[in-house]
């Protein structure tokens, strides 16, 4: 019998430092924000260069949303009609971006949220996300 496709895609995701540590980077800037709602612009664009390569990192959000949604780290904003899923989508405000449309996403608990990062070796106070928010670190 073959493994369930979350649990795939959580090995997989631990296997790639880079993937890694932009999921980390994406769930603690979603714990730090005030808002409940975000797209992956809230990583910065210095979070997801590739180490090894100096890629700007193309793709690397989308992986990472993929891996967060089947591990049930975040879900998805949007509507059903017609038994039809619609995103919310917002346009980027990164430079880089050239004005693409993305996907709104909300954490699916915060309990869970924090769980991950510890299982992760992720500091996460709620002083040191106002610090890093206040300087644009995350």
């Amino acid at each position: 019998m073959p493994a369930p496709a979350e649990a795939i895609c959580q090995e997989v995701a631990w296997k790639n430092p880079e993937l890694r540590r932009f999921c980390c980077a994406l769930v603690k800037a979603a714990l730090a924000q005030t808002d409940p709602d975000f797209t992956t612009d809230i990583v910065s664009d210095e979070r997801r260069e590739s180490a090894a390569c100096g890629n700007p990192g193309n793709g690397m959000a989308g992986s990472a949303v993929t891996v967060l949604k089947n591990a049930s780290v975040l879900k998805a904003i949007g509507i059903t009609q017609g038994g039809i899923f619609y995103a919310h989508r917002r346009m980027s405000e990164r430079p880089g971006a050239k004005s693409r449309w993305l996907n709104v996403y909300q954490l699916t608990s915060v309990p869970l949220a924090k769980s991950f990062l510890e299982r992760n070796q992720i500091p996460f106070t709620p002083a040191e996300a106002q610090a890093a928010v206040e300087q644009n670190l995350l």
